[in-house]
């Protein structure tokens, strides 16, 4: 039994601790990529190497790398972006937080990092010139201040690709546990070659144009500056220079490759896990399973990651059948109290989050449904309801099926009587104006929708929309339409924003059911346990299925993906749709002899009754 008085240890901040523990090994990289960065400045550029130079120049440098993991740390995010087209993606991360963050560490960095490389070139002393027209103050040197423009431009691209690009999302596998950081360190380094010389070019064939529209905004604006430096406040001519433009060149590719290096580090070592060596991060704490339990409640935003670890470590002691994962499962199904069971706590908490995932997946939006049923899908009654009784084992979220048409209850002569508008002429005479002005609205009726001569009041209608989707398809189908399109792996991306928490969540769930027949000791987990489980991996099951056979309408798909389906079975939907299948199999086999006393839905049945069926026939 559980003493309900001691505190119990907050996850996070054990997470926090380990996490710090990890992030230490990049500052120890830091301090070698800042040594070879130095080196490579000083190579081709024939400048001396003193000691006394170094001195200060190498801690400039892991400064400038040390803000950059700053910028990393601050930004690190677990979840996909919930936008589904280029245009909305780009201007919702660029107006986020994220960005504005990332861009002035970013940009500090850039600043000690190009003023190391300044100090290795006669630039350095060289931000003004004298002009050979008569000025009272010297003019500023127009390649200097474009140096450290391009320096400005290296900061702001890396820092939109950053965000744009999810690159400083850290990425996670579902079931995995652990990752050796040295295995990984030397893994993945091709990207890295590639990317800073991608950026490298990007950078210097943008920046000579933005250069020469923004110089004028640029010199108007640091005036201020300029005379404070007893230099001239007016504009110079534009002098970028060609030496200059390819010796910062230079520099902005060494700065993209220590950046990318770095970040490839950061990103091994805060995805190493949940193990911290052999044991879990929870066990750190007195009360691990309660400590465990927090860990999943703890919804805020700046704990996703320690939250995303938790379900992570859950999975692993679920799943695993090391000694000490075996204690802490029974520790799970131990009763804390006499209302409280802590098992229970951990599955209703796995419930919200595949619930959730099912939700998202099997949304449509109301013209997804149309065009459902224009196309006269067998799906397309039974979208929108989680509540129907589908005969497809892999339905939808179902809806209820249309109701059978009521045989029409026999009038009896009365009745046929007052509804014939014919017969009301045997009323009283004030009646007469009715019996007109129904038969009026009849004919209207038939000359409006009825007659052959007017329907093209109604097809017109439709002849405009399909003009409309018509263009709009064409649009999304020509190059300019790329950035308007719902592609399919952001339509997926977009449903499950953070599928490993719901990857580990029914991996969790099947575990610690499979586990429970040897280990459960107090019969925590019930039949109506059992019941809910199984309904519960049913939904996911259903949902993805539906939503890789019969795609949403508003997704484009390109002419390959119409012609072959391939391309589904790497979306993330398909990998949440195998896994729940494969622990809701495990299930079956499990509890295959007591799933006729167990209270399933009729689709969560019959899915568990194919099982069965299939696995006796392989037998």
């Amino acid at each position: 039994m559980t003493n309900p008085q001691r505190q119990v240890a907050s996850y996070r901040a054990i997470f926090d601790g380990v996490h710090r523990k990890r992030l230490r090994h990049v500052n120890r990289v830091i301090v070698l990529v800042a040594v070879v960065v130095l080196l490579a400045l000083k190579t081709p550029l024939n400048a001396p190497a003193s000691f006394l130079a170094c001195l200060y120049q190498v801690p400039l440098l892991c400064t400038a790398f040390v803000l950059f993991k700053l910028a990393r740390n601050a930004t690190a995010t677990v979840e996909c972006l919930r936008a589904a087209t280029v245009v909305r993606r780009v201007a919702e991360t660029v107006a986020s937080r994220a960005f504005v963050v990332s861009y002035v560490h970013l940009l500090t960095s850039a600043v000690f990092f190009f003023g190391t490389f300044l100090a290795q070139r006669p630039l350095l002393h060289q931000y003004a010139v004298l002009s050979k027209e008569f000025r009272k103050r010297p003019a500023v040197n127009d390649q200097w201040v474009y140096f450290w423009f391009h320096g400005g431009m290296c900061a702001a691209v890396y820092a939109a690709q950053l965000v744009v690009l999810l690159r400083h999302r850290l990425r996670f596998h579902c079931g995995v546990a652990s990752v050796k950081p040295r295995a990984a360190l030397f893994r993945g380094l091709a990207p890295v070659f590639v990317n800073a010389a991608v950026l490298t070019f990007v950078v210097a064939v943008v920046t000579p144009p933005a250069y020469y529209w923004a110089r004028g905004s640029l010199y108007r604006l640091s005036w201020l500056v300029l005379a404070l430096l007893s230099l001239d406040t007016a504009m110079p001519p534009l002098n970028i220079g060609v030496r200059n433009w390819a010796t910062v060149s230079l520099a902005s590719l060494l700065l993209f490759l220590s950046w990318d290096f770095v970040s490839h580090v950061y990103n091994t070592y805060a995805t190493i896990g949940c193990l911290d060596g052999k044991a879990t991060i929870s066990t750190k704490s007195a009360t691990p399973v309660e400590t465990l339990l927090l860990g999943l409640r703890d919804v805020f935003p700046e704990s996703q990651l320690a939250r995303l670890t938790a379900f992570q470590e859950l999975a692993y002691v679920a799943s695993n059948s090391d000694p000490a994962c075996a204690d802490m499962r029974r520790a799970i199904y131990a009763p804390a109290d006499r209302t409280l069971s802590v098992c229970l706590a951990i599955l209703d908490e796995c419930s919200l989050v595949i619930d959730e995932a099912a939700l998202s997946v099997n949304f449509r939006t109301r013209a997804d449904l149309d065009a459902l049923r224009n196309l006269n899908f067998p799906i397309a009654e039974e979208i929108d309801d989680t509540t129907a009784k589908d005969s497809s084992i892999f339905g939808n979220s179902a809806k209820l099926p249309p109701a059978a048409p009521t045989p029409e209850t026999p009038k009896t002569p009365g009745q046929e009587m007052a509804a014939d508008p014919a017969l009301l002429q045997n009323k009283t005479p004030a009646s007469k104006l009715g019996v007109w002005w129904q038969l009026a609205k009849k004919h209207a009726y038939n000359f409006v929708y009825a007659a052959p001569d007017a329907t093209y009041k109604v097809d017109g209608v439709k002849d405009i929309r399909d003009a409309i989707r018509a263009q709009k398809k064409k649009f999304l189908d020509s190059r300019a339409g790329v950035l308007f399109r719902v592609s399919l792996k952001q339509d997926a991306e977009a449903r499950l924003p953070n599928p490993i928490n719901c990857g580990n969540a029914i991996i969790a769930v099947a575990g610690i059911l499979l586990h429970a027949v040897e280990e459960d000791r107090h019969n925590t987990i019930t039949d109506q346990h059992i019941s809910t489980v199984f309904n519960l991996l049913e939904r996911p099951i259903r949902a993805c299925s539906n939503y890789i056979n019969v795609l949403p309408a508003s997704v484009h798909l390109t002419e390959l993906q119409r012609t072959s389906a391939d391309h589904r079975t790497q979306l993330i939907v398909t990998v949440i749709h195998d896994m729940a299948m494969r622990e809701f199999i495990g299930l079956c086999l499990k509890y295959n002899y007591k799933l006729n006393d167990l209270l399933l839905t009729h689709k969560a049945f019959k899915l568990a009754k194919w099982v069965i069926d299939a696995s006796i026939a392989q037998q």
